[in-house]
């Protein structure tokens, strides 16, 4: 859980989504030992050209379903909770409209 933590702290410092991207790659490098403990849906949802928060959703799910190990079950659980606090800055980044005034 220290790495997640760790994770966190430099997602929250990142001023862009194209920093979060840049992070969420050098995490996924700095997982790929792991990688192949966790279920296909989890390492489909996070190779390649990943979308951050459709990986999001995919590992939290499957971290519901998850029926194996406890210690692969503690990855996923790191794993899932990395990307939804990317997911969560990503959607912070992006400006909220403004409601138009009432008249």
């Amino acid at each position: 859980m220290d790495r997640f933590l760790q994770w966190r702290e430099v997602l929250q410092l990142a001023p862009n989504q194209k920093a979060v991207n840049a992070i969420m790659r050098d995490y996924v490098t700095s997982i790929s030992p792991v990688l192949d403990t966790l279920p296909k849906e989890c390492r489909d949802a996070v190779r390649g050209d990943f979308d951050i928060q459709a990986a999001a959703v995919a590992l939290l799910h499957s971290e519901l379903r998850y029926k194996g190990s406890e210690e692969t079950r503690a990855v996923l659980h790191e794993v899932a909770y990395t990307f939804a606090s990317a997911a969560v800055r990503v959607t912070l980044l992006h400006p909220r409209p403004t409601a138009a005034p009432a008249g």
